[in-house]
């Protein structure tokens, strides 16, 4: 059976119960009542199985989750080494400029 068909199996099951249950409350039989708690019981246990199958997380929704997470991270990755690239080139033209203006000025007083 089929996750999708247990869980409409179940709220089959939980129609049938409530049926049971307001049929033994409006007819007043104080003995079915009494049985027909365990059927109460039997439902709200079902409904809150319902309920947290379907506020659960897939093992696919996780999944693919984690993998936009790592394409982001790779992304961020490539893209400062990208720009520590950049910065070390700029540093190494800032130097040459500042080298040449130094030889510049001796050149001046020579």
């Amino acid at each position: 059976m089929k996750i999708e068909e247990a869980k409409e199996f179940l709220k089959k099951k939980i129609k049938v119960n409530n049926a049971v249950i307001n049929e033994a409350r409006k007819n007043g039989d104080i003995n079915l009542i009494e049985l027909t708690n365990d059927l109460d019981t039997e439902s709200s246990a079902v409904e809150t199985v319902l309920q947290a199958l379907e506020n659960s997380v897939s093992k696919d929704i996780v999944k693919k989750y984690l993998e936009e997470e790592q394409e982001k991270y790779n992304a961020y990755k490539k893209e400062l080494k990208e720009n520590n690239n950049l910065k070390s080139g700029m540093w190494r033209h800032m130097g040459a400029k500042n080298m040449c203006k130094r030889i510049l000025e001796i050149e001046r007083y020579v």
